[in-house]
């Protein structure tokens, strides 16, 4: 079943007239109709008030009126043969039941939206009938089409729809529109809707009242007087009309003239006008401080996130200078700042995430390490399910040049995996000399997770570095549900500490100047180990004969792993390289075996590790 199917109750067997089935709602033919019938709408929603104003307009828009009508009729016979959605989202199919709703629903308006009653009346009138003789009688009849602008309720669904399948393929696109033009959007429209209406029904008042002599377009020479043939185009007299409606919306109709009201007396013509410019004076108050509220809201409420970070820097910074901290702590401090929200936004993710069920906040966390997976041998080989666990309990954190993240001796909770950065290894057996040099997809600290022993070695930011930091308490359950990976972590930390055990021997017999020569399994199978050491010799075993013994195999040694240091870091600034990866130390088939048992783990192969 795709994503967008879902399980619905259909009442009823189709049947309909003279044997033909009724439709269903989501027919592509019936939503397709639907679609010309919402640009009808539309099309009626800007012409119908030019039409009811110009009669200029109107004579030239009555065969498209006619049209128009004809498929209002159409919809009308499409919704007797079409089925309903009940309040409780089932489709009713049942002839008599969708005959019965649309009666009682929209029948009458539909109907009376499609009835040409203008052309009729013209008829009538033109063959002697003295009641439709009167022209305001022909007048107030035309104001019956306005039912068809009801007709666009009816479209709020489909709009719904349209809105939905929008969001989907600007998002397809990657196509971002915030929130902020949209409203700035539909305020400009809203205002567009204010003046078209309001220009139509200035006009359309002063027809009914014959166009008199201190009427606004009079003075203006836009139509003649008692006659009220348009002395200009329909056009230029509607743009004159939007002018003046856009007066009163800011306000300004009594002070600019023409535009400003000129009455002579408390009746007819005055008295109207009068009243439609207090009503169009409070209409534009309204709409102003719409307008004022939006952009406010838009202001206060947007780049929450950028104005949160500058904030909180901005506070840091004040904290800084009252502390009189030095220039380069401050700038170290700055440099986190940066480094660790590189977006200039700061989120509060906890009260996000505690909003969402626990398996789309899976999900999140999960994507939010996708570049960390395939820098990690580890994380890229354990199937998918292990990743996914440890990231719900992943820390982001960040170290800056000559930070220590942890120091030799200590009590430690947690391990690291890095993501972006280098970090040095240094041990007290050898006066904290640096032994090696980890970067992308290295992990450490879990020898004091697993083994539950002291730090074994002190880890220093060479350059600044980006870590997730991830506590025993996560990793103890996870490695018990996945005892191939918990095997293999355990004899990977044994090892790393029999290394560095092994290696305070070699400083003993060698006065404290052996470096660590050994390379680790885990580092060298990530892909920017791998890419330094397509530079390095084929062989990395050191004979101190080689420069005559004693002293000089020691400076070779130091003379190699300094150049091993440098070839890293030039394969951290620059290509990661796309070396194969080579075969995992373990194979987990949890993904494909997670459906029949989830907790079976099967062909585990463990390689040997060979002791230093």
């Amino acid at each position: 079943m795709g994503d967008s199917e879902e399980f619905v109750r259909i009442v009823g067997d189709q049947t309909g007239w003279f044997g033909r089935q009724l439709l269903m709602p989501d027919n592509d033919y019936v939503q397709a109709f639907d679609i010309v019938i919402m640009f009808l709408l539309i099309f009626v929603f800007v012409t119908l008030p030019l039409c009811l104003a110009f009669e200029r307009t109107n004579k030239a828009l009555r065969t498209v009126n006619l049209i128009c009508d004809g498929i209002f009729f159409m919809d009308i016979m499409k919704n007797f043969n079409t089925g309903y959605v009940n309040e409780q989202k089932v489709i009713i199919v049942q002839r008599d039941r969708v005959v019965n709703n649309y009666l009682r629903t929209w029948f009458l308006i539909d109907l009376l939206s499609c009835f040409p009653i203008t052309e009729i009346v013209e008829v009538a009138g033109s063959k002697g009938n003295q009641m439709f003789n009167g022209k305001k009688v022909l007048k107030m009849l035309r104001l019956v089409r306005m039912t068809k602008l009801i007709k666009l309720l009816r479209a709020s669904q489909l709009v719904n729809k349209v809105r939905h399948q929008w969001v989907v393929t600007m998002e397809y696109y990657h196509i971002h529109v915030s929130d902020s033009v949209l409203k700035l959007v539909r305020l400009f429209i809203m205002m567009l809707t204010l003046a078209h209406w309001g220009s139509c029904i200035l006009f359309l008042l002063l027809r009914t009242y014959k166009y008199p002599k201190q009427s606004w377009a009079v003075l203006w020479n836009l139509v003649e007087h008692t006659t009220g043939d348009e002395v200009v185009s329909v056009g230029h007299a509607y743009s004159w009309g939007v002018y003046k409606s856009l007066l009163l919306v800011v306000g300004q109709a009594f002070q600019e003239f023409p535009a400003a009201q000129i009455c002579v007396t408390t009746r007819g013509w005055c008295l109207i006008e009068s009243w439609m410019t207090l009503v169009g004076t409070f209409v534009g108050t309204f709409f102003n401080a719409a307008v004022v509220s939006t952009i406010t809201a838009i202001i206060v409420n947007s780049n929450v996130s950028t104005q949160e970070f500058e904030e909180q820097l901005l506070r840091t910074n004040e904290y800084m200078r009252a502390l009189h901290l030095p220039t380069e702590l401050r700038d170290r401090i700055r440099d986190y700042y940066f480094h660790r929200w590189s977006e200039g936004k700061i989120f509060d993710e906890s009260l996000i995430l505690e909003r969402l069920n626990p398996e789309l906040c899976t999900e999140i966390l999960f994507y939010k390490i996708r570049e960390l997976i395939p820098k990690v041998p580890l994380l890229r080989t354990a199937g998918k399910r292990f990743p996914e666990i440890l990231a719900t309990a992943m820390d982001p954190q960040v170290f800056i040049e000559g930070d220590a993240v942890f120091i030799e001796g200590e009590h430690g909770q947690m391990m690291y995996f890095i993501d972006k950065g280098l970090a040095e290894i240094l041990v007290s057996a050898v006066g904290n000399e640096v032994v090696r040099l980890i970067a992308d997809g290295c992990f450490f600290g879990e020898a004091a997770c697993i083994l539950k022993c002291r730090r074994t070695a002190t880890i220093r930011c060479k350059q600044i570095m980006s870590v997730y930091g991830v506590h025993r308490d996560t990793i103890e359950p996870c490695l018990t549900d996945y005892p191939d990976v918990g095997e293999y972590l355990v004899r990977l930390a044994k090892t790393r500490v029999e290394r560095l055990q092994q290696l305070q021997v070699n400083a003993r017999l060698t006065e404290g100047e052996t470096l660590l020569d050994a390379e680790d399994e885990e580092d060298m199978r990530t892909p920017l180990f791998q890419s330094a050491t397509k530079s390095w010799n084929s062989t990395i075993k050191y004979n101190a004969n080689q420069a005559g013994g004693g002293r000089g195999g020691i400076k070779i040694r130091q003379s190699i792993w300094a150049k091993k240091k440098n070839q890293i870091i030039a394969a951290r600034d620059g290509d990661d390289g796309d070396a194969a990866d080579p075969a995992p130390p373990f194979t987990d088939d949890r993904d494909t075996a997670q459906k029949q048992k989830l907790h079976r783990v099967r062909n585990v192969t463990v390689l040997q590790v060979p002791k230093t």
